[in-house]
């Protein structure tokens, strides 16, 4: 693969924005952050139990889940029958120039994938987003994900849709915080060094010079 899905270093990630108003009543949380499209393969309401079953060993955790699409009604649903509303939060959909600041005040990035053709095909770009936040991550082992996990050890794989799997990373993390440092500032130099846009630039021009000289 010459050109990613990799992002480019955003000068906001280096910031310290205030805490978003609508996680007011979470300072000191360590929050979990799910930023994205609310869609039935993301796997969120196995990640909502997931948070739920967390809390009883880690009661400061918390969930953001940012973003919008069709499965916001069902984790609603979710997070009403769970009573999770008070470590639980649908946030809705946010511009690119506000996410900047959740990073900023999440501990932990998360994506829960499920086992499907579609996310074993593709590459999320929030991945290198968390990365680049320097936030450790907690993924389902998809192939994509697994590839650029294992090369960079940026974060721990569950299996997908393993409820107890996924509950048990983030305790691990949460009760480690010289873990999720290390995560984070593994991530962080993969999206600098390795996973960019400027990488993968010159990877792409360097292959047409290469080409070029074939002629």
């Amino acid at each position: 693969m010459i050109v990613g899905n990799t992002p480019t270093i955003l000068p906001d990630l280096d910031l310290d924005p205030p805490l978003p108003p609508d996680l007011a009543g979470w300072e000191g949380k360590l929050i979990v952050l799910f930023l994205g499209n609310l869609l039935a393969d993301r796997g969120l309401l196995e990640a909502v139990e997931a948070v739920a079953r967390a809390r009883q060993a880690v009661p400061e955790i918390a969930f953001a889940i940012v973003g919008d699409g069709r499965e916001q009604q069902r984790l609603a649903g979710r997070i009403a029958a769970l009573e999770a509303g008070e470590f639980v939060r649908l946030l809705g959909w946010k511009g690119e120039s506000d996410h900047a600041a959740y990073y900023r005040h999440a501990s932990i990035g998360i994506l829960p994938f499920l086992d499907t053709e579609h996310i074993n095909i593709t590459l999320a770009n929030k991945l290198f987003d968390y990365m680049a936040a320097a936030l450790p991550v907690v993924a389902s082992d998809a192939r994509p994900m697994r590839r650029v996990l294992t090369e960079t050890g940026a974060g721990i794989l569950v299996p997908p849709g393993d409820i107890a799997a996924l509950a048990g990373a983030l305790v691990e993390l949460a009760r480690n915080p010289g873990r999720r440092r290390q995560l984070g500032a593994r991530g962080r130099w993969a999206v600098e060094h390795e996973y960019a846009w400027a990488e993968d630039r010159r990877r792409l021009l360097a292959a047409v010079a290469r080409a070029g000289g074939r002629r």
